[in-house]
């Protein structure tokens, strides 16, 4: 065949091919058409994710509303499972979901109880969680090993989310009043029992010993005369130069050497708070003095700051003492006692203006860690909504701060928030809490709401059953409880 003709049926099946030239025009096309649709089917998706969850949030306040119609109230307070039991009852009443308990934009298993502007908050072991994993860990050893401690927490802290010694059972509600102390020169005294059936720890009911966690709150003053003697009941013979006793923070077993006898490093945690002063909930100046109700509930802990760990033993003052004149009102100090066997220590504790003594409590005694673990008999609850507590009936803050609640619809409106996108279960704002750090999720007032979660918005549910897509800023102007007072400045948000 001649060349000509080859040529020839070549051009006959049309077989020139693509050039470089034509090939980078058509990936070019390709990229600005993907580069303007990609955009648009992504705020598309968001879209109707928003809808959703404003849909979601609609059956919340629908459901919330008959609630209070049927019962002549509003959803009441629950203390167990950190007034996350109003989960339960619209599941039971309303039969709302799992799907419209979240926000199609949020991740649903997250392994702590607090969530974040993208995770779900969870209560207990549900979805078998960290806490949950360490349960069996815990009733196996019941000794206060910080690890197994540190992992049973569930307040993750940083921008790491690494969950810090500190951190476990930072919740007001997990602690039982023992004692308090008006006065210098007053003393107040009090017995711990370990093992048996009146122990007071729920982990050792008729066996050998246990662990009591104290959680002591003093007034920020100065000069402080506070001070703390524990000694056993019957040699008399002060904690450190007891044998089979175990305080503060330890060491794991596994970092042990033979026959070492870890007798604890000895020292409390010691946290601040900067809350308001009861001035603000109602009070003269004092949130621990003998009229106050405040000083059987230690209040502001989950808010509290850990400055660090220092020694505390009989007779020791608190160290560093404060001046009085910061800004922090409330000092807390916590540690761990563990006893190998059965015994009795007497306790005494001096006050200067005021303190309060209180032990971790759970199902009838101490217990070791926060929810997902055996202190806690709630059933799991997880969601990314949170319920505003100023509009729940019959909360224990109500016999302090009434006048401010809702306790029926009736004493309402439709601009009273009753749900919001949030990281816990609930929040109680005050008008005079500050902007976040951040826009991740921070525990603590509004903070638990001002999160960027649909595009610096979130959406509310109010108390006549509408919603409402709402920018950051103006939480502050909503009255979530009776007498609210809006600020006079808008708050200063971090920057989108």
């Amino acid at each position: 065949m001649s060349a000509a003709i080859k040529h020839s049926v070549g051009r006959s099946r049309g077989w020139a091919g693509f050039t470089l030239h034509e090939m980078l025009v058509v990936v070019a096309i390709i990229s600005v058409l993907a580069a303007i649709t990609l955009p648009v089917l992504a705020k598309a998706r968001k879209s109707g994710q928003r809808t959703r969850c404003l849909s979601n949030m609609r059956q919340l306040a629908v459901a919330y509303f008959a609630h209070a119609q049927d019962r002549g109230q509003t959803i009441r307070y629950e203390s167990r499972g950190d007034n996350s039991g109003w989960v339960e009852t619209l599941k039971k009443e309303s039969g709302l979901t799992d799907e419209i308990l979240h926000c199609p934009l949020c991740y649903r298993n997250n392994q702590h109880s607090l969530g974040d502007a993208r995770k779900a908050w969870r209560f207990g072991n549900a979805g078998g969680g960290l806490a949950a994993r360490q349960t069996g860990a815990m009733v196996a050893d019941a000794s206060p090993s910080s690890a197994t401690f540190a992992a049973a927490a569930t307040r993750p802290t940083g921008g790491d989310g690494k969950i810090r010694d500190e951190d476990w059972a930072r919740n007001p509600q997990y602690y039982a009043f023992v004692a308090g102390v008006i006065g210098a020169t007053e003393t107040a005294e009090f017995k711990l029992k370990f093992g048996g059936e009146k122990s007071q720890c729920a982990l050792a009911k008729d066996k050998e010993g246990g662990s009591i966690v104290l959680l002591v709150m003093c007034e920020n003053l100065f000069p402080t005369k506070f001070s703390l003697s524990i000694w056993d009941a019957e040699t008399g013979r002060g904690l450190h130069t007891t044998d089979g006793i175990t305080i503060g923070k330890t060491k794991p077993k596994e970092t042990l050497a033979p026959k070492e006898v870890d007798k604890g490093d000895g020292t409390w945690e010691l946290f601040d708070w900067a809350g308001p002063l009861s001035r603000s909930l109602g009070g003269t100046g004092s949130l621990l003095g003998p009229d106050k109700p405040f000083h059987q509930t230690p209040v502001g802990f989950d808010q509290a700051t850990f400055s660090d760990r220092q020694p505390l033993t009989q007779g020791h003052l608190y160290p560093d003492a404060p001046n009085g004149r910061g800004g922090r009102n409330i000092i807390y100090m916590r540690t761990t006692i563990h006893s190998e066997k059965s015994r009795t220590l007497n306790v005494a504790v001096r006050g200067d203006d005021s303190c309060s003594v209180f032990v971790l409590s759970g199902r009838g005694g101490c217990c070791s860690g926060g929810p997902g673990t055996l202190c806690e008999s709630a059933k799991p609850a997880t969601s990314t909504y949170a319920i505003n507590a100023w509009a729940q009936s019959n909360h224990p803050m109500a016999n302090h701060e009434g006048h401010r609640f809702y306790e029926r619809v009736e004493q309402g409106h439709s601009e009273v928030p009753v749900f919001a996108e949030g990281i816990w279960a609930d929040l109680m704002p005050r008008s005079s809490d500050p902007a976040p750090q951040s826009l991740h999720g921070s525990n603590g007032g509004l903070s638990r709401v001002c999160i960027d979660r649909h595009d610096h918005t979130i959406n509310v549910a109010f108390m006549d059953g509408s919603v409402r897509n709402t920018k950051l800023p103006e939480l502050w102007a909503m009255p979530w409880h009776k007498d609210w007072e809006r600020p006079t400045a808008a708050p200063t948000l971090p920057k989108y």
